[in-house]
């Protein structure tokens, strides 16, 4: 099992400000607030975290996106949310307050055709279908909603493989029987799900010790977990009180339910460093934690802009397709300030100019045609300021994509987008590996090609651990312009590039951790450096 691409991700059930949990998603306890628990598991190298509003469906909203706004300020790893959301408008909420993709259950199985809708506008990858399975007497599975209350007379693997086709890039699969038990995860139920769809499956659902984490990728054959008490119990045990996560004794009695660890029966609680030694996750020196679950030199990054009174200032692009918040983040605490733009008038004097996105390639390019934002953005490359691309972004810099057909990029650096593919020969008519899951979505290495100094990969070491999710990927025409490279199976693929000013990165530094925030440090020390302004 290659587990550079298995992922770990606590799922969070979140009720009013608190982390709750329950069993069979009932009885659900606080067990504090949510925010301890994703300062913890971000120190402790999670992969990913999950935001799952329990009680919105039946209370008809969505409380987490104050609280999602906030944790992203201070947390680079990527974060899903779910419960409440219904509508191509809730989701563009969510995206832009914090969150990376969104966890869709009650209203797509309402309505499927939201899944084609919202794939369509924001991308496969930022969709997840999240499935509520329960074990029929006659040995099938069936899907709940409403938080595992409402039986839908659903068959799961249908379900599964339509999410999938619809455009689903992942499915968050909870097991109703299986779920706070501590008895293990329902290794049937996720293999069948697993082997009919060709989207990674996030399992969820009674992992009760380290073993049934591990049974999960293996026997399973899950591309990621996602357990809960688990891990919630290893984080209340190193806080060692239980009041430091939040919960006290006014809480209807949850103190002493944990502080006697009640829930614990058949649960065995454990910790990221139980579970694998991950190089990405390795405390070294001033980038690791201070006591408040705050890096060190962000910390010091914030210190330096408040002296700075005339700091270079960067434009992000607004074009309504991108992880701006998650950007903006991300300047904010390396020193870099930044202005959303939507028009090229709103470019003038920028001294960088940051090009997010998540999506359809063809969506994007018509979106900054709209405004004349594709012009805009060859005019200060011309001019010679500083241009990063990330993820959809790096994709625009190249002359054209194969997506829905071709269509015309940026042009900036010669090359085309195409799609991951598999890369997998057949011999008579079977494909000789299983093949892989796209989109690629996960955490993966960069490998140097060239040097990168003086780049903006500068500081960073040669294989460190990098977020992807994406099911497209740039084919520079120049191997100079190739500044690095990643490999998913069989394929490998340039992950980031570089033509003098302007870079490109298939990843997401801004939920690359402490690796990828060196990356928007160097675009400010780039800036400073380069002095270039945009003069509309």
């Amino acid at each position: 099992m290659n587990m550079v691409n298995k992922r770990i991700i606590p799922r969070l059930d979140i009720k009013g400000p608190n982390l709750v949990k329950g069993v069979q998603l009932e009885g659900l306890r606080a067990l504090g607030k949510a925010e301890y628990f994703a300062r913890y598991y971000y120190k402790q190298g999670a992969d990913e975290l999950i935001y799952q509003d329990v009680v919105a469906t039946l209370y008809g909203r969505n409380s987490l996106l104050n609280m999602i706004e906030n944790i992203s300020k201070e947390i680079f790893i990527p974060l899903t949310v779910g419960g409440g959301i219904r509508s191509l408008k809730d989701i563009r909420q969510a995206l832009s307050s914090g969150a990376d993709k969104v966890a869709l259950n009650t209203a797509v199985v309402a309505d499927p055709e939201l899944i084609n809708q919202a794939a369509k506008q924001f991308g496969s990858s930022t969709i997840v279908v999240s499935i509520e399975a329960k074990k029929m007497p006659d040995g099938t599975y069936q899907v709940f909603t409403d938080n595992g209350r409402e039986p839908r007379g659903i068959n799961v693997l249908q379900w599964a493989a339509e999410a999938a086709n619809r455009g689903a890039g992942e499915i968050l699969l909870i097991s109703i029987d299986r779920d706070g038990t501590g008895l293990g995860f329902d290794i049937e139920l996720i293999k069948s799900v697993s082997q009919a769809v060709k989207v990674p499956v996030i399992a969820s659902g009674g992992a009760g010790s380290v073993e049934h984490i591990h049974k999960a990728l293996l026997d399973g054959e899950a591309d990621a977990v996602a357990p809960a008490s688990v891990l919630h119990y290893g984080c209340i045990e190193e806080y060692d009180r239980p009041e430091e996560t939040g919960v006290n004794e006014s809480q209807e009695g949850n103190y002493d339910f944990i502080k006697q660890k009640r829930g614990y029966a058949k649960i065995t609680p454990c910790r990221f460093s139980d579970l694998r030694k991950n190089n990405r996750t390795e405390p070294d020196s001033e980038n690791f934690y201070i006591n408040n679950g705050t890096p060190q030199t962000i910390k010091k990054a914030d210190s330096d802009l408040k002296k700075k009174q005339h700091a270079p200032m960067a434009a992000i692009i607004d074009y309504e397709m991108g992880n701006l918040f998650s950007v903006k983040a991300a300047c904010i605490k390396v020193g870099l300030q930044t202005r959303l733009c939507q028009t090229p008038e709103s470019l003038n004097q920028a001294a960088g100019i940051i090009i997010p996105g998540v999506g359809a390639f063809g969506n994007a390019m018509s979106a900054l045609k709209k405004t004349g934002m594709d012009l805009a953005i060859k005019d200060a490359a011309k001019q010679g300021v500083s241009i990063l691309g990330v993820c959809l972004g790096m994709q625009l810099l190249m002359e054209q994509s194969e997506e829905f057909g071709i269509t015309e990029g940026l042009g900036l650096i010669s090359g085309s987008v195409r799609h991951i593919g598999n890369n997998n020969p057949k011999e008579n008519g079977q494909f000789l590996r299983q093949p892989l899951k796209v989109p690629h979505i996960g955490w993966n290495f960069i490998n140097e090609s060239g040097t990168w100094q003086k780049s903006l990969l500068e500081s960073v070491n040669n294989k460190s651990y990098m977020y992807f999710v994406h099911s497209f990927h740039a084919e520079p025409v120049y191997s100079e312009h190739i500044l690095c490279t990643t490999q998913y199976g069989d394929k490998i693929f340039c992950s980031g590039v570089k033509k003098e000013n302007i870079t490109g990165f298939q990843f997401h530094p801004e939920r690359s951790g402490e690796k990828g925030l060196i990356v928007y440090k160097n675009f400010l020390n780039q800036i400073q450096k380069s002095k270039k302004i945009f003069n509309l």
